[in-house]
């Protein structure tokens, strides 16, 4: 199971719920390029989140 986010509220949830949590930030700008809290994995493109997606299923 895997959990995608682009907020802080999203990516604290993931790490706390135990989840591979992805952190996705291709809005930069109406976003910062980083988290607080580390996701497990970050995409920072619609298309490498795809490419993420397909390798890991």
């Amino acid at each position: 199971m895997k959990i995608a986010g682009d907020s802080e509220a999203d990516i604290q949830a993931g790490l706390e719920a135990n989840v591979h949590t992805v952190g996705v930030k291709w809005f930069l700008t109406y976003q910062t390029d980083t988290f607080i809290r580390q996701p497990d994995t970050q995409c920072h493109s619609i298309a490498g989140f795809m490419a993420y997606i397909k390798e890991t299923q």
